[in-house]
């Protein structure tokens, strides 16, 4: 597993969250949720073109590879900012 092509894996790219992942708090608190891509989502990503299938959650926030990195671009996942989660359905910021 510390290996990938008969070499030593030099970056771990082998986490349940991808990449990266920023843990939801609530007032100021850690919280059991996190948003992250998936394994399957960060190798579905490098196919030509790239697929996408949602997988189950236990309450986190599973965002694509190349939304996670416009949001980090963008500075949306930035330490201190807001987090609001809307139901399913809701598209932008309430009014």
């Amino acid at each position: 597993m510390f290996f990938r092509h008969g070499s030593l894996v030099t970056d771990w790219i082998y986490n349940d969250f991808g990449k990266w992942s920023w843990n939801l708090k609530s007032h100021g608190h850690r919280s059991a949720y996190y948003i992250h891509t998936t394994p399957r989502a960060e190798r579905e990503a490098l196919l030509d073109p790239p697929q996408y299938e949602s997988e189950q959650s236990h309450g986190c926030v599973h965002i694509r590879p190349i939304d996670r990195d416009e949001m980090m671009a963008r500075g949306y996942l930035a330490a201190g900012n807001a987090v609001r989660i809307m139901k399913y359905g809701i598209q932008g910021p309430p009014r």
